[in-house]
């Protein structure tokens, strides 16, 4: 029963092995080699990215007895004592440190008596100071401290680390099962390496897509895939179907929002910049993704799912809050120009209004500044759509509409009562209106509760 986990067999011993964190490393380097050493060092930074390690290397360098290039050695007494533990807070060695992990812990008085020390240090006497929140450290002491915020590690580093560590214990793996890892330790190498341990216990000495999967309560790429894929064909059965899937492998529906979310962002970026791909997510899928599906689809999708995200705890359970917001993506999905089968073609008109002067569509004259009246004729209308080149929202509005009447000051439209109209749908449809008569037309509703032609 000797094992030791990753995290702690695989923690860095000198500069050389700290994966990440170039900026502090190069610091603290050449403060040693100048010999230009602070006072009192403070690092700062989320879990398991690296500051008490820094700190523990540091302490080592000061007191090696045989340092190389600013790294120490690992193989005298003072560096062997130091890496099994067997100092007192680093304080039994020839110069004096003091390493406080989680300084912000210390009471005000603490802070006060560290003050005193920190305004007038003895020259053998090095402090360093690790903390993940330094908003609570009293400004007297951040100001008497040499500060470097370390940063969160990229899941390409965390995942680089993992496939070392593999390769060195001897153990199979996919690199796939590693990128689910790696992304989900979220910037912090020891969380990782203890997810990893995890995966390998759970596989039976061995990492494999499938296990982290049902490890982690999550999906893999694919399911998103299919679902994005269902939703740029408008495929609402297929849609439910990937829905039930995953239900079935009893996943975090927040945990599937934010891979939908972290497609559609690299989806939105490839669109714009092709040579924008991550090779931490699927190129394939993402080429395919983003070729298949129109950006403003997926600008739309994202602010769909973005405001989700913050509403799914108000369903009255995941799956069906997850449910809802597909479903609103496939509502809200940009009308093409072929016809839809599933909504009437218009609005009948109220009895009590008398129409106007009929105008059929072989007869509409070209667009010019004199007064044009329009029935209230699907196929005109459908016919005036079709050359406003509307799409997304304006194009939705004006497909649940019927023309009263038009000119080239305003343009009267029906629509019902319970027909929701927002306003960015209502400013796409007036201006496509204004360019297609060359004249600043206004529009004009008339909600009413109106029967639909079968």
């Amino acid at each position: 029963m000797n094992y030791q986990v990753l995290a702690r067999k695989w923690r860095p011993h000198n500069f050389t092995e700290v994966v990440g964190q170039e900026h502090v490393v190069k610091s603290l380097i050449n403060a040693l080699q100048h010999n230009r050493l602070h006072h009192a060092y403070l690092f700062t930074g989320t879990r398991g990215v690296g500051k008490t390690t820094i700190a523990r290397i540091l302490a080592k360098a000061m007191n090696c007895e045989n340092l190389h290039d600013a790294n120490p050695c690992g193989v005298c007494k003072v560096c062997r004592d130091l890496d099994e533990g067997r100092f007192l807070d680093l304080i039994e060695v020839d110069d004096k440190v003091y390493l406080i992990d989680e300084v912000h812990m210390l009471s005000g008085h603490s802070f006060n008596a560290l003050l005193k020390t920190l305004e007038e240090p003895p020259p053998h006497v090095k402090f360093l100071l690790a903390t993940t929140d330094p908003h609570k450290i009293p400004v007297t002491v951040l100001s008497r401290c040499l500060q470097f915020n370390l940063k969160r590690l990229t899941p390409s580093q965390i995942l680089a680390q993992m496939e070392f560590i593999l390769h060195e214990e001897k153990i199979t793996f996919e690199t796939a099962a590693l990128k689910l890892l790696a992304r989900s330790a979220d910037g912090s190498m020891r969380d990782g390496l203890s997810l990893l341990d995890q995966a390998i216990v759970f596989g039976n000495g061995k990492v494999a897509s499938e296990d982290v999967n049902a490890m982690l309560g999550m999906v893999a790429e694919q399911p998103v895939e299919d679902l994005l894929t269902a939703l740029a064909r408008a495929d609402a059965v297929t849609i439910l179907d990937k829905i039930n899937d995953i239900a079935n492998t009893q996943s975090d529906f927040g945990e599937v929002l934010q891979q939908i979310l972290q497609v559609l962002h690299r989806i939105a970026l490839v669109q714009h910049l092709p040579t924008a791909i991550d090779p931490d997510f699927d190129t394939e899928m993402l080429t395919t993704l983003a070729a298949l599906l129109s950006p403003e689809d997926v600008q739309l999708y994202y602010q769909i799912a973005l405001i989700g995200q913050r509403d799914l705890d108000l369903a009255p359970d995941s799956r069906s809050g997850f449910e809802m917001l597909m479903l609103r993506m496939l509502t809200f999905k940009p009308v093409t120009d072929e016809p839809v089968t599933n909504k009437p073609a218009s609005l009948a008109v109220a009895k009590t209004v008398a129409p106007p002067t009929t105008v059929t569509a072989s007869t509409l004259p070209p667009v010019v500044a004199t007064p044009v009246q329009q029935t209230s004729s699907s196929n005109d209308w459908a016919s005036i759509i079709t050359q406003l080149n509307l799409n997304g929202p304006g194009k939705a509005l004006a497909n649940d509409c019927a023309l009263e009447y038009m000119d080239d000051k305003v343009c009267s439209l029906f629509i019902d009562s319970d027909r929701i109209r927002g306003a960015l749908a209502e400013d796409m449809l007036q201006k496509a209106l204004q360019a297609y008569r060359g004249t600043a037309i206004k529009l004009v509703f008339n909600s009413q509760k109106v029967a639909l032609d079968t």
